[in-house]
C-alpha cells in the first residue's frame, strides 16, 4: 500500500466526499462513504451496520463508538483524533488497512488495536504519552508505519522490539525518542526501502542496518543521511 509513502498527511489530508454534520439524519446516505462523528453526532444509527462507510474519523471514543465501527463491514481506514482518555474496547475490525491516530494523550500502546490484524498503514503524531510498540506484532502485513513529530510531543518509546515482526515493513518513519539503545530489531526488516531516525545512535548500528537490508540504500536522518557507501552526510544549512 503507497499511503504514507507519498505523503500524505492523514490528520490535514482528508478524503473527498466526507460529511461534517453532526445530524447524520441529514445525510444524503447514498453520497457518502467517508463520516466524520464526535461526542455529539446523532443519528448514527442510520449506518449502523452500513457496507458504504469506509472512513471513519473521530474526536470522541467511548464502548459505544467501538462497538459502532465494529459493526462497518467494509470499513478500511480510521481516524482518532484529539482523543482524550484512554482508547478501550478497540476490538476486532478485519477490514481496517488504515490506522492513524493524532494527539491522543490517551494511547500508551497498540493494544487496543491489536486484534485489528489486516492493518497496512500506521500513522501517528502527536500522542505523547506512547511508551510501547506493544500490540505492533501482530500486524503481520503492515506495510507503512510512521511516528511523526518533535521528540516533546510525539512520547518516548521503551524498545523497538516488536517492529521485528513486521517483516512486511517497506516504509518507517520513528521521528520520536527511543530509550533503548538496540538497533537490532530493525535488521529484521529485509523489505525496507525507505528508513528515517533520529540521529542518536553509533554510526555502526547504521552500517549494520544498511547490511542487512539490502534493500535500503541510505537511512535518512534529522541532520543528514548515512550513505552505505560514504558514511554519514550532513544537511547543507
Amino acid at each position: 500500500m503507497d499511503y504514507l509513502s507519498t505523503g500524505v498527511d492523514p490528520e490535514c489530508d482528508k478524503p473527498a466526499g466526507i460529511f461534517w454534520g453532526d445530524d447524520i439524519n441529514e445525510a444524503d446516505l447514498k453520497r457518502i462513504s467517508c463520516l466524520s462523528i464526535g461526542k455529539g453526532t446523532t443519528g448514527l444509527s442510520r449506518v449502523y451496520g452500513s457496507k458504504r462507510i469506509k472512513y471513519i474519523s473521530t474526536t470522541y471514543w467511548s464502548t459505544e463508538t467501538a462497538e459502532f465501527v465494529r459493526s462497518l463491514p467494509c470499513l478500511n481506514q480510521l481516524h482518532l483524533s484529539r482523543v482524550r482518555g484512554a482508547i478501550v474496547d478497540a476490538g476486532k475490525v478485519p477490514t481496517l488497512k488504515i490506522l492513524s491516530l493524532f494527539a491522543c494523550s490517551g494511547l500508551e500502546s497498540l493494544m487496543p488495536f491489536s486484534k485489528c490484524s489486516g492493518i497496512e498503514s500506521l500513522w501517528i503524531s502527536g500522542c505523547v504519552n506512547l511508551k510501547s510498540l506493544e500490540g505492533l506484532s501482530r500486524y503481520t502485513r503492515l506495510g507503512e508505519f510512521e511516528i511523526r513529530g518533535a521528540m516533546t510531543k510525539s512520547g518516548t518509546l521503551e524498545s523497538l522490539a516488536p517492529i521485528s515482526s513486521c517483516v512486511s515493513l517497506k516504509y518507517v518513519v520513528l521521528a520520536t525518542r527511543i530509550n533503548g539503545k538496540d538497533t537490532s530489531p530493525l535488521l529484521k526488516l529485509k523489505n525496507i526501502r525507505y528508513l528515517w531516525l533520529q540521529n542518536r545512535f553509533k554510526y555502526n548500528q547504521y552500517e549494520s542496518i544498511l547490511r542487512s537490508c539490502d534493500r535500503l540504500k541510505k537511512i535518512e536522518l534529522h541532520n543528514g543521511s548515512f550513505d552505505r557507501d560514504v558514511g554519514f552526510q550532513a544537511d547543507l544549512e
